[in-house]
């Protein structure tokens, strides 16, 4: 398991999500944000 992203103690992942080609992932906070 590799750790994709850092967040704060007010912040959680609420979605994830493959890009149309399959070679990027999209992931999606509480507080809106997309990395």
């Amino acid at each position: 398991v590799t750790k994709l992203c850092e967040l704060g103690l007010d912040d959680s992942v609420c979605s994830v999500s493959w890009a149309q080609r399959g070679t990027h992932l999209s992931v999606g906070t509480k507080l809106g944000k997309v990395q």
